[in-house]
């Protein structure tokens, strides 16, 4: 399966702070057996998937987390 490598721009990764919330997000949309491989580098999360994330998924995301917040 190919993998693209995403990063999130620090003003929508401040919404998201812990790991494990983007990646049960990422589990729901690709899957639970992809290795999404989820890093914090300088301000950013950056992740593997088999396509690019919309900007639009991350916003539904970032809505769901400050929902349940």
């Amino acid at each position: 399966m190919p993998a693209v490598r995403n990063v999130i721009e620090p003003a929508q990764t401040r919404y998201i702070v812990q790991s494990g919330d983007l990646e049960t997000f990422l589990k729901k949309k690709f899957g639970y057996s992809y290795d999404f491989d989820i890093k914090h580098i300088a301000d950013r999360w950056t992740f593997v998937a088999p396509e690019m994330v919309s900007a639009e998924d991350i916003q539904d995301l970032i809505e769901e987390l400050e929902a349940n917040a």
